[in-house]
This record gives structure tokens, sequence and C-alpha cells, in this order.
């Protein structure tokens, strides 16, 4: 068949459409396809990479903290040995100071004070008087002094005898303080075990406890 001019072009204008919605049409599949695809991947990658670093962190400050805990238990246990032989050497110190006081008294200086009314002076009433509950208060029993045996004990129960009035009145001025009478009982003593107190500079007392009932 003779194509003619009009016929040609007709031709060649509806082949050049069909191409180019051909290449349009793959182009845009192909690219549809590929940014689709690549996009995907990057969010996953994205998500992946923001969960391990944030499990990175959360690891990391886990670690911070029980580093912390153990070594403020490590403080706290090393606190507490301290406070431990602070208290033993304290106790030892007390058991000392009471061994030597002990050593130092004896029945003669007992009936000494109680003949010459040590514990009825001025400066001892005021003292049992002004005791406080966190005053410091020792105790001496008459069974620990140092004595001559059955030599002495007589003699100590005729000076409490004699001095009868003065031990009264220094029992009565211990009883009407509420601090220093709840010491004595602390002690497992009541009032009337008391025979003499002595007076230290600071204001501490020394109660003599006969203890040989």
């Amino acid at each position: 068949m003779k194509l003619t001019s009009k016929t040609l072009i007709a031709t060649l204008l509806a082949t050049g459409m069909s191409t180019a919605a051909i290449a349009q049409t793959s182009t845009g599949t192909g690219a549809g396809a590929s940014v689709g695809t690549s996009n995907g991947a990057s969010a996953d990658v994205n998500a992946s990479g923001s969960a391990s670093t944030n499990a990175t962190k959360d690891v990391t400050k886990d670690a911070k903290e029980m580093s912390k805990d153990m070594t403020d238990m490590a403080k706290d246990k090393a606190d507490m040995a301290k406070d431990k032989a602070k208290m033993v050497k304290d106790k030892a110190k007390e058991g000392a100071d009471k061994t030597s006081k002990m050593a130092k008294e004896n029945y003669g200086q007992l009936i000494s004070d109680l003949r010459s009314n040590t514990s009825a002076n001025a400066e001892v009433e005021t003292n049992i008087k002004n005791f406080k509950a966190d005053a410091k208060v020792d105790t001496v029993l008459v069974s620990d002094l140092k004595k001559n045996a059955g030599n002495e004990a007589k003699s100590l129960d005729n000076a409490l005898e004699a001095q009868k009035d003065s031990v009264t009145k220094m029992r009565s001025a211990i009883d009407a303080n509420p601090d220093l009478k709840s010491k004595v009982e602390d002690e497992g003593y009541t009032v009337d075990d008391i025979v003499a107190v002595r007076s230290g500079a600071n204001g501490e007392l020394t109660l003599v406890v006969d203890d040989r009932k």
C-alpha cells in the first residue's frame, strides 16, 4: 500500500505517543518501586539504630547506678565497723576507769566520808539537785571495796547508824530528782541502797551502793 504524506505523519505520531507512554509508564513504575524500597529500608535502619542506642544508654545507666549502690554499701559497712570499734574502745576505757576507781576505794575512805558527813555538804547537795539525765553517774558497790575482812564491816555499820539523819536527807534529795532516781533504778538498785554520794569537778556523781543485803 502506498503511504501518503498524511498517512506517514499520522503513523509516526501514533508510534511516538505509544513510545512516550511506554517510557513514562516504565519510568514511573521503576521510580516508584525504587523510591519506595529505599525509603522503607532507610526507616528500618533508623529504627534499629535508635533502639540499639537507647538500649546501650539504659545498660550504661543501670551499671552506673549499681556501681554507686555498691560504693554506698561499702561506705556504710566501713562506718558501721568504725562505730563498733569505737564502742568497744569506749567500753574498755569505762571498765578500766571503773577498775581504777575501785582500786582507790576502800572501807576506810567510806567510813571517813560518813563520819565527816561529806555527802551532805553544800556542793554535793547542789549537784544532786541539779543532776540531769545526760550527766555522768558512776556506782561503786560496797562489796567491791577493799577492806580487812571482818574488821571494818562493823565500823561501817556504826558510821551509817551515827549519820542516819544525814544519809536519810541525802536519799530524799536523790528521790526528789527523777533523772537521778531513774539512773539508780536502771542499775537495779533503789534509793535506799545509796549510802554515800561523791561529786566531781564537773558535776558528775559517784554513788556508793550498799549491796551487802
